[in-house]
């Protein structure tokens, strides 16, 4: 589908991407990952306080949705999901929008969220759902869909 114009919009914090992809095996970036990891007698300490770095701390005291910080793995869970405005909820599956932006050469914007990411959660409540954005996202010319990273890891 050359034709097609796709903006993906993923919403993850930085501090948090290097996870994912440190713990990847078998990627096809492993070596580079593996040239620059921590030699063993260098090792990382542990986490020795359930209480978060000053980093995600900072994320944390930013937030109004519902959220609580996790340990074991670093994230800032929510604990509650934000619902998207109807422009993007009931737009079309990402295939279905690139079929169509071949076709009349519409943008297709992509957002990518987690239900369990309390950052995303507060993109969603803040941005998605302004009504600026809103407008904006409905315009003739855009095509506006969603990915639910955790239901929909395939795709994402």
């Amino acid at each position: 589908m050359a034709n097609a114009r796709l903006v993906a919009v993923c919403f993850v914090p930085v501090t948090l991407v290097s996870v994912p992809i440190a713990c990847s095996a078998g990627s096809p970036r492993g070596d580079a990952l593996e040239q620059t990891m921590v030699p063993d007698d260098q090792a990382i300490p542990e986490r020795t306080t359930r209480e978060p770095p000053p980093d995600i701390r900072a994320w944390m005291d930013r937030l109004t949705v519902d959220h609580r910080y996790d340990p074991e793995t670093g994230f800032i869970v929510a604990r509650e999901v934000i619902g998207l405005p109807d422009v993007i909820a009931g737009g079309p599956t990402v295939d279905d929008a690139i079929r169509a932006s071949v076709s009349d050469n519409s943008l297709v914007v992509v957002f990518a969220t987690a239900d369990r990411c309390a950052p995303c959660q507060q993109y969603k409540k803040s941005a998605l759902n302004d009504p600026r954005v809103i407008d904006r996202l409905g315009r003739p010319g855009l095509v506006s869909t969603h990915i639910e990273v955790d239901r929909d890891p395939d795709i994402a």
